[in-house]
């Protein structure tokens, strides 16, 4: 038995290996060539998503078919890794190949690195298939996310951006490509999925087997009877071009690619309600404590241009003048003050050539796409950014001694990542060949980790171009939909790109969208973009002005919720039911509060509609009688469990609006919190009702309390409140309401109900 860092291992009585993480089980099996046999999610399905073993061959010498594979498994500097080895296999009676294996996968939480050589005794021709690491998964899988091979990639950026689908049943492929594709996923959206990307030399892809491109065959394809999803990695496949190789297979063969596994939560993550914003012009001190108030918990600086060219440039130190730094500085201040989190931009790709650095490093450091070794300008010459880098270099080293100098001297509290992907590159100087910087971006994500600790804040820029649930695992909060944030107008819901396969995708980082950029409405489509998310349990950000007045009103109705206690289910699992196509609902959940979303997703308002919630379904009894409190504080109803999840409780929404209640058990015996302006923790102990929370400084706040029976005396921390001034009571609805201020951000208000 072995523990690494978040990872235990342990053969059964099969010899059989259990790699486990608090999220997924992956098995080894001695019996079918050490190879991965079965991967589990334990907040997913619960199933194993393999149809069959991870396989690989050459020509009819399989790794599964040997039935005795010895595996090993030690740490190393936190790294579970797990040594297979065996001998290939021919299909034809099993009989034994003079070809070696040596399979190495080293584990994290979030993936698994797999390395496999191969080792010829004696030479083999005629071989035409070779596949590694192929993957027949269940039919659940039935989405698909992939980006394209480097080599079909277009300068001047190269970019191989993804596409995305649905899977058909029908044999035929949905994806396809002759060449290493940088990315193959398939996924259950919401709830769980696995991802193949390869190793960060792509020519052990392309090369290696035959000097020769075109000669592979890489698809994501739906089989019939029985119903599975296959990814086929073969880098040399004499089906898609009759090409069968004479050569003589000798020597060592050797393939790195990655297994992303998702860290699927039981519950939600962190929710970020999050702003940015510039310096033209710096937040005032009233903007920060409106956001405050209305819920704001991180903010980020995104400065890298001004057409005035009076902004950040990336790697530039001090970034601003003495005054741009005093405001900064005041900034920073007045966030903490009122409990706001702040991060600064960094691009993980783009130096300005105004940076000292940049003279020093680009030759070696840039990264390139040509022959020629060209520099790569980001969006020159109307919004001019600066140069692409290529981690896989001195840029990696350096850009980790300018975060952790901007972060330390400063005083953020963690930072944004921009361009948080891997690219191809070709740049000779700091590769021999055709390479990714995979291995590269993975190092800089857990050192950053390392140097903002794991209070700190982690948000990642991942649109729909570049998905990788391996890289997402790292992030807090993952900034998307840039993808679509050039649209002048939102799609209907059903047409929310692409097909909201992003939106869900595999349930790992909490998603923050991008606005329109060039809506001409602002206001408007932002509205509409909150009313879209909110179904999906996404919260968008905005910068400073009107257009953020939507977005702020979305973060006041989950203020008061720690949604890390709920699980999320949006509005395509059919919890919340509607009367009307127009509204659409959402839920969070848990053992002790409902959180029902519903939102009108049309522009037309609708003035009378009803809606329910499948209690049932959520674990909860519909026999029994429920508190009903909308997340603002009002209204305060109580309805049997039948109205909420059979007859449908009457309600209104205007156009593009939405709103949030949370529904609690109604126990007429014991008091319990009904609403408080912030998050809050209760306890009922011997009649006393004690409920601890903390806001911003300054907030005025409300404590709405059931009560069987009128309170003798309500203390707020050590005070004796009055009543009629500082609490009221309603004899009719048994309902109080405590009115008080958070003094201190930092301060603990503790109120006591006897």
């Amino acid at each position: 038995m072995s523990k690494g860092i978040g990872l235990n291992a342990e053969f059964d009585e099969k010899g059989r290996l259990s790699v486990k993480t608090r999220f997924w089980e992956v098995i080894h099996d001695s019996k079918a060539g050490g190879c991965i046999t079965s991967i589990k999610f334990f907040h997913g399905s619960g199933r194993n998503v393999l149809r069959r073993p991870i396989y690989s061959y050459f020509g009819s010498f399989w790794d599964i078919s040997n039935d005795e594979a010895k595996i090993s498994q030690v740490e190393e500097d936190g790294v579970l890794k797990v040594k297979i080895t065996g001998k290939l296999r021919d299909v034809n009676g099993y009989t034994e190949s003079n070809v070696d294996y040596e399979y190495l996968y080293e584990y994290k939480e979030g993936h698994v690195k797999v390395t496999h050589r191969y080792f010829f005794r004696r030479g083999i021709a005629g071989i035409g298939d070779v596949g590694v690491g192929c993957v027949e998964a269940i039919p659940e899988l039935s989405c698909f996310a992939a980006r394209p091979s480097h080599i079909r990639a277009h300068p001047p950026h190269a970019t191989c951006a993804a596409v995305w689908g649905r899977i058909t049943f029908d044999g035929r492929p949905v994806f396809e490509e002759r060449n290493i594709p940088l990315y193959m996923a398939v996924f259950n959206p919401g709830v769980e999925g696995v991802e193949f990307l390869p190793g960060p030399d792509l020519e052990e892809w392309t090369k290696q087997l035959v000097d020769r491109r075109d000669v592979g065959r890489f698809q994501i394809v739906g089989e019939p009877g029985p119903d599975r999803v296959r990814i086929v990695v073969e880098p040399l496949s004499s089906k898609t071009n009759g090409y069968r190789s004479s050569r003589r297979f000798s020597g060592e063969y050797r393939f790195t690619f990655y297994i992303g596994l998702p860290k699927i939560p039981e519950r939600v993550p962190r929710r970020y309600m999050h702003l940015a914003f510039g310096n033209h012009p710096w937040p005032s001190d009233e903007d920060i404590r409106k956001w405050a108030y209305a819920g704001v918990t991180v903010v980020r600086l995104h400065n890298d241009y001004h057409p005035s060219g009076d902004f950040w440039h990336d790697g530039s130190w001090p970034p601003y003048d003495e005054r741009g730094m005093s405001e900064l500085r005041r900034v920073i201040d007045t966030c903490h003050r009122y409990g706001i989190k702040i991060v600064p931009y960094f691009s993980l790709y783009e130096i300005n050539p105004k940076s000292d650095a940049f003279a020093d490093g680009y030759i070696v450091w840039r990264r390139t796409v040509d022959e020629r070794g060209s520099l790569i300008e980001t969006y020159p010459p109307n919004h001019y950014y600066g140069f692409g880098m290529c981690l896989k270099s001195g840029w990696k080293d350096f850009l980790k001694g300018y975060v952790k100098k901007v972060v330390e001297t400063l005083g953020f509290d963690g930072v944004y990542y921009d361009y948080a992907h891997y690219w191809f590159c070709n740049n000779r100087l700091h590769s021999r060949g055709d390479h990714t910087n995979i291995d590269d971006l993975i190092e800089f994500l857990e050192y950053t980790r390392d140097l903002v600790g794991e209070d700190g804040v982690v948000l990642l820029h991942q649109s729909g171009w570049f998905p990788c649930v391996l890289v997402e695992n790292y992030a807090d909060g993952l900034i998307m939909f840039e993808d679509a944030s050039s649209w002048r107008e939102m799609p209907q819901l059903e047409k929310f790109p692409p097909n909201t396969l992003h939106l869900r995708f595999m349930n790992v980082a909490p998603r923050i969208p991008c606005p329109l950029y060039n809506a001409p409405d602002g206001v408007k489509a932002s509205w509409d973009l909150c009313a879209k998310c909110v179904l999906f349990g996404a919260f968008p950000w905005q910068g400073l002005g009107p257009e953020s007045e939507p977005v702020l009103a979305l973060f006041e109705a989950f203020r008061a919720f720690d949604l890390s206690r709920f699980r999320f289910e949006d509005y395509t699992r059919g919890y919340v039911k509607t009367s009307d196509t127009a509204i659409k609902g959402a839920v969070y959940f848990n053992d002790e509060r409902i959180l029902t979303v519903l939102s009108n997703v049309e522009d037309r308002a609708v003035e009378r509609f009803t809606w329910t919630v499948d209690l049932k379904r959520l674990g909860w009894d519909p026999s029994r009688r429920y508190h009903v409190v909308g997340s603002l504080g009002e209204p305060i109803t109580t309805l049997d469990g039948v109205d909420l999840s059979d007859r449908g409780v009457e309600d209104s929404l205007e156009g593009h609006r939405f709103k949030v209640y949370s529904i609690t058990e109604y126990r007429r015996d014991r008091r319990c919190v009904l609403y408080n302006t912030r998050v809050w923790t209760e306890s009922y102990v011997d009649g006393v009702l004690t409920v601890e929370t903390r806001g911003p400084a300054g907030q005025r706040a409300v404590l709405k309390f059931y009560s069987p029976e009128k309170p003798r005396r309500i203390v707020l921390n050590s005070k004796v409140l009055r009543e009629g001034k500082d609490w009221t009571w309603d004899e009719s609805s048994r309902v109080g309401a405590v009115s008080y201020e958070y003094v201190d951000t930092g301060e603990k208000v503790v109120i006591r109900v006897f």
